[in-house]
């Protein structure tokens, strides 16, 4: 159910079944096809991989008191997937002996796994992704990172957990204050545009929400059908939907709740930014309302728009996709500016109005594992600045944590391309800056995936008036509080 679908890599199951056959699934139809580097070239002076460096030594040493495990992982099929399993098995399984099984599946089945092992307290997963939307679901399931790290003989050389954007770790892996994972990656939205349809056309990228509509409607009546001015992933009754609905919501003042945790989707501010995202409809393909992310992600990638706000980590596929049309003339730029912004302290349950909406996620040592010290010690290899740089460049995505992006390696590997170089400086500011984050109550997950895109659904399809959808979706809001 996200965004990443178009990264499937044909891994229906674990990569411990059907790694070989998942992983040449991969080269064709992912970003990680589109490596500059090899394993070996990303290595740096704190690689495990490298002997003599202190990871190096505390998995041999350390990690390997642990040999014979077997650890089972489920996690979302995205692009840093296949980078990191492949690091894994350059360096963690050869050191310490642990095996590590993943499961990689699309995210409604990992959700669907994961409910059924914690339902069951079964353990069957030592360590758990989770996408942003569950974690006031799953808060308590999870065990504190910044406990575990208090236990200086597992601790991993140089981990530095305030690496982090502080920003990730409280509104991805934490519920109300409370820390239950790590953040491990950050789709967020930024803009694409084509510079030479711009160009031909006469016209700017716009920089504010008035532009940004002006400009998509000259594209569309300048060169629709072959062209249109946007896209959108108005997919009915798809999470997708309700993602880009909060962009514009939030962009206009909007938010889905209020401090008090009343719901305000249905205000004015609301109602001007879902009117805005109707607005766009005539300068979109009219198939927009049956695609989710990947079918958006495609219609751009095939030429049939010249902008689009959507997840950044499309950029690499764009960029270098063999036999497209786009392939090397697509930019990047930040998200127009907002009308206004409500503050995040004026709105409940953790949310943070912005328009660059993120996606992001963390992965959780699960409080039922049967093996949780060595979960410990291949969870932190795993989210290492070490590791999470080499998967970032080895994935062409973006990174959890800062010190990637003044990295050497990341500079070396990319700054040859200064299209590239400026979608990762696009990328930091959206997330430093820009970035909006969904409410996280409990029940979020029946709102924001089943109920909102239902009702957003028959707005976009003229099923129902603007004023119905957000009466509906406000009397759904305010059931999901009944029970906190």
């Amino acid at each position: 159910m996200k965004r990443r679908d178009v990264l499937h890599w044909g891994t229906s199951a674990a990569l411990g079944w059907s790694a070989t056959s998942a992983l040449k699934a991969c080269r064709r139809l992912s970003p990680s096809s589109l490596l500059q580097l090899s394993v070996e070239e990303t290595r740096g002076l704190e690689s495990a991989g490298v002997i003599g460096t202190d990871a190096y030594y505390f998995l041999k040493d350390v990690g390997k008191t642990f040999s014979g495990t077997t650890l089972r992982l489920i996690i979302e099929d995205v692009p840093a997937t296949k980078a990191a399993w492949e690091l894994m098995q350059d360096e963690f399984t050869p050191l310490t002996g642990i095996d590590v099984q993943w499961d990689i599946l699309p995210l409604d089945r990992v959700l669907g796994r994961i409910e059924q092992d914690i339902a069951r307290e079964a353990g069957t997963y030592d360590i758990m992704y989770w996408d942003q939307a569950w974690i006031g679901r799953f808060v308590n399931i999870g065990v504190n990172p910044k406990e575990l790290l208090e236990n200086s003989e597992l601790r991993y050389p140089n981990y530095d957990f305030e690496d982090f954007f502080q920003s990730l770790v409280a509104n991805v892996a934490s519920y109300q204050g409370n820390l239950a994972a790590i953040p491990y990656d950050i789709p967020i939205f930024i803009m694409f545009y084509r510079p030479d349809v711009l160009e031909e056309l006469g016209l700017s990228v716009p920089t504010t929400m008035i532009e940004y509509l002006a400009t998509i409607k000259a594209i569309s009546e300048a060169k629709a059908p072959q062209i249109y001015g946007t896209l959108g992933q108005w997919k009915v009754g798809h999470y997708s939907l309700h993602c880009n609905m909060t962009a514009w919501l939030w962009a206009h003042g909007g938010s889905i709740y209020y401090a008090d945790g009343t719901p305000a989707i249905n205000d004015d501010r609301a109602i001007a930014g879902i009117e805005y995202m109707l607005a766009q409809r005539p300068y979109a393909p009219p198939a927009a309302t049956t695609w989710d992310w990947y079918g958006e992600a495609e219609a751009f990638r095939q030429g049939r728009a010249a902008i689009m706000i959507s997840w950044g980590e499309w950029f690499p596929w764009f960029e270098s996709s063999s036999g497209s049309p786009i392939s090397g003339r697509v930019a990047v730029a930040p998200c127009p500016q907002e009308v206004t912004l409500r503050p995040a302290s004026e709105c409940g349950f953790g949310e943070v109005p912005g328009i660059s909406h993120q996606g992001g996620s963390s992965l959780a040592l699960s409080r039922y594992s049967k093996n949780p010290d060595a979960a410990w010690v291949f969870l932190q290899w795993l989210t290492s600045p070490d590791v999470i740089t080499r998967t970032t460049i080895l994935s062409q995505t973006n990174s959890v944590r800062r010190s990637t992006y003044s990295d050497p390696r990341l500079q070396l590997g990319f700054g040859a391309n200064p299209r590239v170089a400026n979608y990762f400086d696009v990328t930091l500011d959206a997330i430093e800056n820009r970035m909006g984050t969904e409410p996280h109550l409990p029940n979020w997950i029946d709102l924001g995936f089943d109920c909102f895109p239902v009702e957003l659904g028959k707005l976009m399809t003229d099923q129902q008036s603007t004023k119905t959808t957000v009466y509906k979706m406000a009397e759904a809001a305010a059931r999901a509080t009944e029970a906190l």
